[in-house]
């Protein structure tokens, strides 16, 4: 008695669940001329690292990109990139630096222009601080926090050296 109301209760449910599946019409909206956009794409992340090997900083809403990096002999490198962080953007009596803290301290790296080569008339893209003036806890690009920032004339753009950019990192963000 006990089998044939189970087998009873399990067929009125599968049934129920049946009838309940059957759509009565289409799900979602159908498209439209209205619907037509040029590019459902969506955008790319940013690349991890730069053309040089650094790290990406965005300065403004993507107006200028910064790679941050320090090379095999310990020079702070910063270079200024155009929107799509594949070309120098050289700035015009342009200066560049960063905020850290050294032993709890604030500590203020000035970088110095370092002009590529074509670059001229007090334009520049590219800027560095010697080795012997970058504090001796940084020993590569991962041991540098702070915030980076660009001063061109009046304007100054500034963000930190993470980014808000997870690229994978462990510990960090850039």
């Amino acid at each position: 008695m006990f089998f044939s109301r189970f087998v009873l209760a399990l067929g009125v449910a599968a049934s129920l669940g049946l009838a309940g599946c059957a759509p009565s019409e289409p799900a979602g909206k159908p498209f439209t001329d209205k619907d037509d956009v040029n590019n459902t794409t969506p955008e790319a992340p940013h690349p991890e690292h730069g053309p040089n090997g650094g790290h990406i900083v965005e300065l403004g809403k993507e107006e200028f990109h910064a790679e941050v990096a320090i090379d095999k002999d310990r020079k702070l490198i910063v270079w200024l990139l155009d929107e799509s962080m594949k070309a120098a953007k050289p700035v015009e009596n342009g200066t560049v630096q960063i905020m850290t803290k050294v032993d709890a301290k604030d500590v203020t790296l000035d970088l110095v222009a370092a002009p590529l080569e074509g670059e001229k008339d007090g334009k520049c893209s590219r800027f560095e601080l010697a080795a012997d003036k970058l504090p001796g806890a940084v020993m590569d690009i991962e041991g540098l926090t702070g915030e980076l920032m660009l001063k061109v004339g009046d304007t100054k753009l500034q963000n930190s050296l993470t980014g808000g950019h997870d690229h994978g990192h462990e510990g960090h963000a850039h």
